[in-house]
């Protein structure tokens, strides 16, 4: 019974992550929300339920720093991330493919800053948060809640 109320609760907070993403204006070009996905694993007589995301998911919390090589090379490779920013969620400008290339060069040379105007910080926070583990142990009846409880904090002290 636990199992299948603790995977349901899963599912819903995927649910809710992704309408807040949508709340907040997110629409990342690294598909933060294709990348959502519940998984329950098994070994012996312990049993993880797990939230996995994309790897960039850090970076739309807390932003990144700049890149360790910072060179013109480096911008172009972000340059096709920063196109396609720059046509769903930048300002309007005259020539978009130029301005793209200024935004990846200054991603390689100073990062990128979180909050900002586009990003508050809060796509994670604001599901995944106080309210939230009280959600899971009305859910699961507090079945599995303190191993539950102990792996998501090692999780989000490693983001």
């Amino acid at each position: 019974m636990a199992e299948s109320s603790m995977f349901n609760f899963l599912n819903k907070s995927i649910t809710d992550l992704k309408a807040n993403a949508d709340r907040l204006g997110l629409t990342y070009t690294g598909k933060y929300k294709d990348e959502l996905e519940s998984k329950i694993d098994k070994s012996g007589n312990t049993t993880k339920y797990q939230i996995w995301g994309a790897e960039h998911t850090n970076h739309i919390i807390n932003g990144r720093g700049p890149n360790k090589d910072k060179s013109v090379s480096a911008a172009k490779k972000l340059y096709p991330i920063a196109l396609e920013w720059a046509r769903t969620k930048g300002p309007s400008v005259q020539n978009v493919k130029q301005f793209a290339f200024r935004v990846a060069l200054k991603w390689v040379y100073k990062g990128i800053q979180v909050p900002n105007q586009y990003n508050p910080g809060t796509a994670v926070s604001d599901v995944i948060n106080e309210r939230w583990f009280r959600d899971g142990i009305s859910a699961t009846g507090g079945a599995v809640l303190a191993e539950f409880n102990s792996e998501v904090l090692r999780s989000l002290k490693r983001i």
